[in-house]
């Protein structure tokens, strides 16, 4: 007979013992392997739920600030989406408050995105392109069931309003009615949660996203932003990184910025109060919205026309700088590169801050609602000086006003001027703060010192035709402002009425958001007809040292790190692994047990055959040749047990996790390679453990296994190994204190789950030395069963 078939033969013999081996073996490799099965379907559904949520977008630009929409023109990739992402709420019929006052007619939370054709190709269009409503919206299902509607039905949209100007901030509205804009669409249709981008969420998450979709040209109009975005999605991999550099392709306009030039200027006031579209401003159309001292100056003729060319020639003659400024009226500190961008061209910079005083006071009289003016007083013209007669600088604690004639302030030079304003941040109620500065003189309004557009426009304030009528979001008493405050509103405007050194007005009014209202930029010499040629260097410099990360221009390689984020910080695999870690130990004490008792069962047939003339080292090999077809049988039939055992685990994730989101992407993953490393594991250490069973057939002489005997000694004495016993006991217990002790001040989740199976494992360990040492402290306890029993 061959060594191969006594294997063969000696397996079918004693069929039923190695069956019992058989199971053990595949019950390890069950619960090993589908352990790390429940950790690869958590990781997987995550990833599955990324990727149904991304919609197959690789890469993401995702601004705080609305930018041109065509910028998605000028990338290179496969697909560009500009899209509008917001955020607000829906509300259906007469829901106007929280949704406790008409239950499940209001939903918060809703991402609002404002799309087209480029985000749905018009063959992957979930409805039908020619939508039946003149203002359609689209909702996925998951929002639909929410709000309880069907097509046709109306839904009001409440968005925040595009405002520039930072709510934290004095002048931020901050009242829901001027920071919410509604706006009212007919469900055109809904849209399955299935469909590809139904679900799309730039931030994965197992919560069931909520989206309505609107016609980018439609939600643009709505805000008026048109042609303005703030997203752009790539819905392919860039073909480099070059062609995704955003450096080169920012302009001014997505910056939010404005570089003002005479001509600019004129434009301006043409295309504001121009209603007629004559080219020029009448009386009615200028009169109390322009400083008539600057229509005087600008009125060559004295018609009460402002012709283009007579703005022109006004604002060339007065104004003979360039101003950069912005739509959020602050500059923003990443800004602050204009100013070696200047340097670098040759231009001239005086940064400028202007801020709104409530009092201007010198002790015996007060002046209400007066723009103050931080500077450079000394700076060569045109940006300055602002200095009166006899002075060349201007200390940080000196202020000077401006001399008109019906100012109630009469004090003189050396006195105390109080000023009293609200701070630039605002966090609850408005607290009134005060600045003492020492008069240094009076500046006579004219030349660089009537300037009402060293002002930004604010809607609420510069916008109103009298002082009285202004309607700021900080406190206003219309009360206070009397004749001479309008007579100077009339005739000046924004012109401000004094002015401090700009380290002394950024110290009381800078803040987070900026420091500076705009930036005046001044040739070595006049412009003249090269003011454009100045304008254009100028802006190509700034773009070059603006860094779009500081403006929140970042290209997100998005589904990089969903892919990150579905691995997460916790080895799921690992931890379900220490869960199960007990049960697969027993498992393999069953196949030891199982194999060891399968050995008593033959051992007369191990004698034999040592008798016969067989060697140890043979007969060893023999038994482990059994022992490791067992084992790849029992781990091949544990994979199946494997999956089922996954499969019942995530079944009672399901059953047992708070709420239902679970329910939404939970899904069993069966990875081929999960499998292998599982066969692999299982069936190394069933085969370890087996040869730790048959350990025994280097002690035991064969005429003893003759006769049924399968240990080196009959006797229950105490054996010579009890000292280790006692050791493994106590140190087994000792460890379990510090373990449970230590477990209270540890942070990490991590190092918190080590203490917990630490501790685990050394209670089975001193739990089995304990046993181990009661079965030979004393024989006498094994002459009953419950005696057995109680051991």
């Amino acid at each position: 007979m061959t060594w191969s078939r006594l294997v063969w033969r000696s397996l079918w013999f004693h069929w039923r013992g190695n069956l019992a081996v058989l199971l053990g073996v595949a019950v390890g490799t069950a619960v090993l392997t589908g352990a790390l099965l429940v950790g690869d379907s958590l990781r997987g559904s995550l990833r599955a739920l990324a990727d149904q949520q991304l919609a197959d977008v690789e890469y993401a630009v995702v601004a705080s600030r609305f930018f041109r929409e065509a910028l998605a023109d000028e990338l290179a990739a496969e697909r560009v989406c500009p899209i509008l992402l917001l955020r607000g709420s829906v509300s259906v019929g007469s829901a106007r408050g929280s949704s406790d006052e008409v239950p499940g007619r209001r939903v918060n939370r809703v991402s609002i995105l404002g799309i087209d054709q480029r985000f749905w190709p018009m063959a992957n269009w979930p409805v039908t392109p020619l939508p039946r409503a003149a203002e359609p919206a689209y909702l996925n299902a998951t929002l639909a069931r929410r709000l309880q509607v069907v097509p046709d039905e109306e839904i009001t949209l409440h968005v925040p309003k595009t405002g520039s100007v930072p709510r934290e901030t004095l002048l931020g509205r901050r009242d829901v009615s001027e920071v919410m804009e509604r706006i009212t669409l007919t469900v055109e249709d809904l849209i399955g949660d299935e469909y590809p981008g139904a679900a799309f969420r730039l931030h994965p998450s197992p919560e069931a996203p909520l989206n309505v979709f609107v016609p980018l040209t439609l939600l643009q109009e709505k805000l008026g932003i048109p042609g303005k975005v703030n997203a752009l999605l790539l819905v392919s991999d860039p073909a480099s990184s070059e062609a995704l550099d955003l450096r080169g392709r920012l302009t001014l306009e997505d910056w939010g910025l404005e570089l003002r030039t005479a001509q600019s200027r004129a434009d301006a006031l043409l295309a504001k109060f121009d209603r007629r579209g004559a080219g020029a401003l009448r009386r009615l159309d200028w009169q109390g919205r322009l400083a008539e001292s600057m229509v005087r100056l600008a009125d060559t003729n004295g018609d009460g026309i402002l012709s283009r060319e007579e703005l022109l020639g006004y604002f060339g003659r007065q104004r003979g700088y360039l101003s950069l400024e912005s739509r959020q009226m602050i500059l923003e500190p990443a800004v602050a590169a204009a100013l070696a961008a200047a340097h670098e061209v040759g231009l001239r910079a005086a940064p400028t801050l202007v801020y709104l005083a409530n009092s201007i006071s010198d002790g015996s009289a007060a002046i209400p609602y007066s723009v103050v003016a931080a500077l450079d007083p000394a700076a060569p013209p045109p940006l300055g000086p602002f200095l009166p007669e006899g002075r060349r600088q201007l200390r940080d604690d000196e202020i000077l006003l401006v001399d008109w004639p019906e100012s109630p302030l009469r004090a003189e030079p050396g006195a105390t001027i109080t000023l009293a304003y609200f701070p630039p941040e605002q966090h609850g109620r408005f607290e009134e703060r005060t600045a003492r500065f020492r008069l240094a003189g009076r500046l006579p309004l004219a030349g660089v010192a009537l300037d009402p557009d060293l002002t930004p426009e604010f809607p609420g304030i510069t916008d109103k035709l009298t002082l009285a009528a202004w309607d700021p979001p900080f406190p206003f008493d219309g009360k206070r402002v009397r004749r001479p405050d309008e007579d100077y509103w009339k005739e000046y405007r924004t012109t401000p009425k004094a002015y401090v050194t700009l380290r002394a007005g950024q110290a009381l009014w800078g803040s987070r958001f900026g420091n500076l209202t705009s930036i005046r930029l001044a040739p070595p010499e006049p412009a003249g007809a090269r003011a454009a040629d100045w304008a254009r260097r100028f802006e190509e410099a700034l773009l070059r040292r603006l860094s779009p990360e500081d403006g929140g221009f970042v290209l997100e390689p998005i589904s990089q790190r969903a892919a990150e984020a579905s691995v997460g910080g916790t080895d799921f695999g690992g931890l379900f692994l220490g869960f199960s870690s007990f049960l697969i130990v027993s498992a393999l004490l069953l196949v030891g047990l199982l194999m060891r008792l399968n050995l008593d069962r033959r051992a007369e047939e191990i004698g034999a055959l040592l008798a016969m003339g067989y060697r140890r080292t043979a007969v060893r090999r023999l038994w482990l040749a059994e022992g490791a077809l067992l084992a790849v049988g029992g781990s091949g039939l544990g994979l199946v047990g494997a999956v089922g055992y996954a499969y019942l685990m995530l079944e009672y994730l399901l059953a047992s996790w708070p709420g239902t989101l679970a329910a939404s992407f939970l899904r069993l993953h069966v990875p081929v390679l999960t499998l292998g490393i599982g066969f692999g594991a299982g069936l190394l250490m069933s085969i370890l453990t087996i040869a730790w069973a048959t350990r025994l057939l280097g002690r035991v002489p064969p005429r003893a296994l003759l006769a049924g005997e399968t240990t080196a000694s009959a006797g229950l004495g105490r054996p010579a190994g009890w000292p280790s016993r006692c050791l493994a006991w106590g140190a087994s217990m000792i460890g379990l204190a510090l373990l449970l002790g230590g477990g209270w001040f540890v942070a990490q989740h991590e190092l918190q789950a080590l203490t917990f199976f630490g501790g685990g494992a050394l209670v089975l360990v001193g739990a089995l030395a304990w046993v181990w040492i009661g079965l030979h402290h004393d024989a006498g306890a094994l002459r009953s069963l419950a005696g057995l029993g109680v051991s």
